[in-house]
């Protein structure tokens, strides 16, 4: 249930700053000017945590409509927090939103063009996108995206470079990045170390940019104005601390610690 903080500006290790409200696993993040929010784990309360004064998560009054068990997405626009896909995996496209500005219960806002669970979730300014997942017997390869000014159902715009689910979603000015994946070969897991972005300017596929330093997936992502960061993930559980650069397309770099190794973390950041 620990809270972790790291910094942007200096590769350096995380460190502990709170609490959730209970052990979860499977959560989600989203992020507001000035609030962090953790949905999702099993259960339908919407956590928060205020920037300024930190310390442990509370719940909020408000909460989900629908109890997607942990395998959604994440997804922020500037005034509110979008859930997308879950569970059961090849039957659930619904999109549920809430907002940052009140303590207020979610609404249906849509579907997503094809019903999966445990995609990547990544975001312009404009619109939300899904990519990858899983469809109950088989892992996706499907990119999609929704509005956030309508409630309408979202479209498919594109193809990631592989199959799967991921987690751990990055998003530039410019493109959305997943990282690595289980890509659900017949027999068992099979996690790859692929980066690959999507562009938000024009729907097209998917292209590889780059590696995770390992085969994982399961992880929190993160984004500052010039870097995505990918925290913890497996298997095993990792404590790393990755980072790639926006600008330049290339591999991940390990540039510090969680305070623990652990993975289906959620990831927020101000």
């Amino acid at each position: 249930d620990v809270v972790d903080k790291y910094s942007f500006t200096s590769d350096s290790n995380a460190v502990d700053v709170g609490n959730l409200t209970a052990i979860d696993q499977g959560i989600f993040g989203h992020q507001s000017k000035t609030k962090g929010y953790a949905i999702g784990g099993g259960e339908t309360n919407i956590e928060v945590l205020v920037f300024a004064s930190g310390g442990n998560m509370v719940n909020q009054t408000g909460s989900l409509q629908v109890n997607v068990n942990g395998v959604a997405t994440g997804i922020s626009s500037f005034d509110h927090g979008y859930r997308a896909a879950g569970l059961p995996a090849g039957s659930f496209n619904g999109i549920e939103r809430f907002p940052f500005a009140s303590d207020s219960n979610g609404s249906d806002h849509g579907d997503i063009a094809s019903a999966r669970a445990q995609p990547t979730g990544t975001n312009s300014f404009t619109h939300g996108y899904c990519m990858k997942g899983y469809t109950g017997t088989t892992g996706s390869n499907i990119i999609d995206k929704f509005a956030f000014a309508s409630n309408v159902t979202g479209t498919d715009v594109g193809d990631a470079t592989n199959i799967g689910d991921s987690f751990g979603g990055c998003s530039s000015e410019t493109y959305g990045y997943c990282h690595g994946g289980n890509l659900y070969a017949t027999g068992g897991w099979a996690y790859h170390n692929v980066i690959q972005k999507v562009s938000f300017t024009s729907d097209a596929n998917a292209i590889d940019v780059g590696d995770l330093l390992g085969n994982h997936g399961s992880q929190s992502g993160t984004s500052s104005e010039t870097y995505g960061y990918i925290a913890g993930g497996g298997p095993p559980n990792l404590n790393t601390i990755l980072k790639h650069s926006f600008t330049t397309d290339g591999n991940a770099t390990d540039v510090a610690d969680l305070t623990a190794s652990r993975r289906d973390t959620a990831g927020f950041h101000v």
